[in-house]
Formats: C-alpha cells, sequence, structure tokens
C-alpha cells in the first residue's frame, strides 16, 4: 500500500475601511493526514572509518557514523490540525507617512494517531522510548 497524504485548508479575511484606518481580520485552519502506508524497512545507516579509522571495523563494532531510524509503526494514518488569526491596522497619520501594526496567533498541533501510540529513538540506549 502506498502513501496518501493530504492537507485540507480553510481561510477567510475581511477587510474594513473606516476613515484613515483600514482594518483586516483574518483566520484560518488546516487539517493534516498522513498515512505512509507498510513501511519496506526499518532504516538506514552510514560507516565511514571516523570512529575506528577502518569503516568495516566501525561495522563489526556496531558503531556507525549516522543512522536513520523509520516508523516501526506501520499502516497508521496521523493527523493534526493547525489554527491561525490575525488583525492589522493600517493607520495614514499623513500623506506621506502610513502606521501599519497588528497581531497574530498561531496554535500548531501536535500529530497523533487514532490508537494514540507514540515512540521515539534514542540511539545512545539504541532502544525506543
Amino acid at each position: 500500500m502506498k502513501s496518501d497524504n493530504r492537507i485540507l485548508t480553510f481561510n477567510d479575511s475581511v477587510d474594513w475601511q473606516m476613515g484613515r484606518h483600514v482594518l483586516k481580520f483574518g483566520g484560518s485552519a488546516q487539517h493534516y493526514r498522513n498515512f505512509y502506508g507498510v513501511v519496506p524497512n526499518y532504516g538506514t545507516f552510514s560507516l565511514d572509518g571516523s570512529i575506528t579509522g577502518s569503516p568495516y571495523a566501525d561495522f563489526l563494532l556496531g558503531l556507525p557514523h549516522t543512522s536513520q531510524r523509520v516508523s516501526p509503526l506501520a499502516n497508521r494514518e496521523m493527523s493534526l490540525i493547525e489554527y491561525g488569526l490575525y488583525a492589522e491596522d493600517s493607520f495614514k497619520v499623513s500623506r506621506r507617512l502610513n502606521l501599519s501594526y497588528g497581531v497574530r496567533w498561531d496554535l500548531y498541533g501536535t500529530p497523533s494517531a487514532g490508537d494514540h501510540l507514540m515512540y521515539n529513538w534514542d540511539p545512545a540506549r539504541e532502544r525506543y522510548l
């Protein structure tokens, strides 16, 4: 089964001119859904001899220069939601001077799965946490 990743985005904004002010308000919501399918392998590592001087000796000792782990939890769908709101004002002080200021708030979600299982690889202890 192959990966199936989707992003659903909602955006809206309002502009309102009132005298010498131009007010802008808006927001957005994004829903991320990631499904990576079956994991064909569990990662990669490289051996360059940086530890012992010989890549083969590093291999025999199990001391890779770099390693990367792939998710051991296969066939799972991860999702998260992000929200953002903003307000801005552009004030025309004079014909040659505009003053613009505003505020923005963003909330970034944490990816989660339906079974609520999470993991992390600790290379020093060589195990998942």
